[in-house]
């Protein structure tokens, strides 16, 4: 009888498994579709307000001229957002193509292509040994960009700013940090960061959509890793992030010792 039970009660847990991954492949292709056909009228929106600019501005008086200018800003601004929700959608079908990749040398290159981009900046980076991993390489290289693109936007206003990477193991895991001396935030409002289109900021005081750290969650979930964010008002931040060492595993997570703040995104 115990057995029979049992064997019911896994049957009915895979029968939900299976109805969840239906259930979030349907709301991956939903947001996909939604992206994508809105990315067209909007590109068709940013392109006649240009034509507008060009062809009529000594037409138009000062407000006009506002208004359309506007119009082109906020429709390119939703094209920016609607890419976000496209490479959203791709990192969750995205077919992987697994090897091995060092990720000391990842984090360099990265950093210094980002940086031919601000070349006037002022900038300590620090670079402690980090593991070589087993991943797809398109998803953990946008990972490591979004990560070293938050740190170098959020201590822009440092002098000078101050971004460490380095590596710890726990169990089964390695747990790979990026530090910084910038702007940090409030961890009251730490639950919010892994959400969709969630900033904590203005866009006059740092640009971006709040997409960025839902796509290193989903990248890492692709994984079975995990990111969390530490920090506190005016004295940085700390992207931390979870990656097994060996992917044929489910990763222990109950041998972890992770902040209350880890984010449920699923």
């Amino acid at each position: 009888m115990y057995f029979e039970k049992t064997r019911a009660d896994l049957i009915t847990k895979e029968e939900h498994f299976e109805s969840l991954q239906q259930v979030n492949r349907e709301l991956n292709n939903f947001c996909h579709s939604v992206a994508h056909d809105l990315k067209g009228p909007l590109l068709s929106i940013n392109q006649l307000a240009g034509f507008l600019i060009r062809d009529y501005a000594d037409k138009l008086d000062s407000n006009g001229n506002k208004l359309t200018r506007y119009i082109q800003n906020k429709s390119a601004e939703l094209i920016k957002i609607t890419d976000y929700l496209l490479e959203l959608a791709r990192m969750s079908q995205k077919q992987m193509q697994m090897e091995a990749i060092q990720l000391e040398p990842l984090f360099r290159e990265v950093y210094e292509e980002l940086m031919r981009l601000q070349p006037e900046r002022q900038v300590e980076f620090k670079l402690k040994q980090l593991p070589a991993i087993h991943g797809d390489l398109v998803m953990i290289k946008l990972l490591v960009r979004n990560i070293l693109s938050n740190a170098l936007k959020f201590t822009r206003d440092r002098e000078p700013a101050i971004i460490e990477a380095a590596m710890e193991e726990a169990g089964n895991n390695y747990i790979i940090s990026v530090k910084d001396n910038g702007a940090g935030f409030d961890m009251k409002d730490s639950a919010r960061l892994f959400g969709i289109f969630e900033r904590l900021h203005t866009n006059e005081e740092f640009e971006g959509h709040g997409v960025g750290l839902a796509i290193c969650q989903k990248i890492l979930q692709r994984h079975h890793g995990k990111a969390w964010l530490t920090g506190q008002v005016d004295k940085g931040a700390t992207f931390s992030f979870s990656f097994p060492k060996d992917l044929s595993t489910q990763p222990a997570w109950s041998s972890l010792v992770v902040p209350d703040t880890v984010s449920s995104v699923s």
